[in-house]
């Protein structure tokens, strides 16, 4: 038994999850003498926003459509020792808090979705000690065939997109509880009372960020008329409710299950919004099968007006060419100036 490539930490937690059994490998992939496997990893007090994020992402999905994310099966934080000094469920429940529009909940939260009742703790991962640790389930997985992507698409529409919000019933229900991060993006989430605020924060936070690190102020000028005009126009009239969304929904986060064919989807920075939102980033870069479209407009039509649908697409696209901007600069800054062109063109 190979004991040493695995952190301490990691390895009390998997002797819970499997007592008896004798693990080995090294980070992020180990198996167990039983034939399973986990993907686990261990990060820096830095990371831990980060951590508490992914996990409540999978958290919400797993309430809201189980098998079709990684199962968490561990997450928590140790101190310098090693020694755990916050733990998070691992029973699939998901942060829920609602405070005012627009605050950042991730200090605390007073209710918990799939709990009854409310309740005041302290949000895992609030704290400014300790180290994250995370375990999850281990798939090998394929691209999406067109038999995968049609039942993602399904469950994506009827499992995923309609699970609502846990603060819709408190008028603040678009946004979540915790930051989470699209690529490395920090998206600081909270609570918004409209979609249109919810996104426009989306999209002032990464116009604030090029900004301040100067060179596209072009970008930025043209992204403060999309936030005056387009957003307002497009957004303000819609008629829906805030729906949980992957949030970074595009080939390289999703696959075909190799044991089962079934379709899988990971690496999520989840928050409650508008179901379109959540196809932008798959029509940008591709690789997800048509089939995936069309079984999912099957069972989710398109939001009216349908014919502002594609304008609606490029708007959401727009987020993100401007994060992939604020990651990697180059020619992603150029594609964000033509959709907003586009944009404004199209609103007069």
């Amino acid at each position: 038994m190979v004991r040493s490539n695995i952190p301490p930490q990691i390895l009390r937690q998997l002797e819970q999850i499997e007592p008896g059994a004798q693990f080995s490998g090294a980070l992020p992939r180990v198996s167990s003498s039983s034939g399973k496997t986990y993907f686990a990893k261990a990060g820096s007090s830095s990371e831990r926003e980060q951590y508490v994020g992914e996990a409540e992402s999978l958290r919400a999905i797993a309430l809201a459509a189980p098998g079709l994310a990684p199962s968490l099966l561990a997450f928590g934080f140790v101190d310098e020792n090693g020694e755990v000094i916050e733990e998070g469920h691992r029973d699939g429940r998901a942060a829920g808090s609602a405070g005012p529009a627009g605050r950042d909940d991730s200090e605390s939260w007073s209710s918990s979705e799939g709990s009854s009742g409310a309740r005041s703790r302290s949000q895992p991962g609030s704290g400014t000690d300790g180290s994250p640790f995370f375990i999850s389930e281990y798939k090998d997985i394929s691209p999406l065939t067109e038999r995968s992507g049609a039942i993602l698409g399904r469950r994506l529409a009827t499992e995923v997109h309609g699970h609502a919000s846990p603060a819709g019933a408190l008028g603040c229900g678009y946004g979540f509880g915790v930051p989470t991060f699209c690529g490395a993006t920090r998206l600081r989430n909270g609570w918004y009372e409209t979609w249109e605020r919810c996104f426009d924060a989306l999209i002032g936070d990464l116009l604030s960020t090029l900004s301040t690190r100067g060179g596209h102020s072009d970008l930025c000028r043209s992204g403060q008329e999309v936030r005056q005009r387009v957003i307002p126009a497009l957004l303000g009239p819609l008629q829906i409710k805030p729906v949980l969304l992957h949030g970074d929904l595009w080939s390289g986060n999703t696959g075909t299950d190799a044991t089962t064919g079934e379709p899988f989807m990971f690496d999520p920075s989840s928050f409650y919004g508008h179901n379109e939102a959540d196809l932008a980033i798959a029509r940008i870069f591709g690789g997800i099968p048509r089939s995936f479209f069309q079984e999912y407009h099957k069972h989710m039509p398109k939001t009216e007006p349908t014919e502002q649908y594609e304008l609606r697409g490029d708007l959401y696209e727009l987020f993100h060419y401007l994060n992939h901007t604020v990651l990697f600069g180059g020619g992603y800054a150029h594609s964000a100036q033509r959709k907003m062109e586009k944009l404004l063109r199209a609103l007069g």
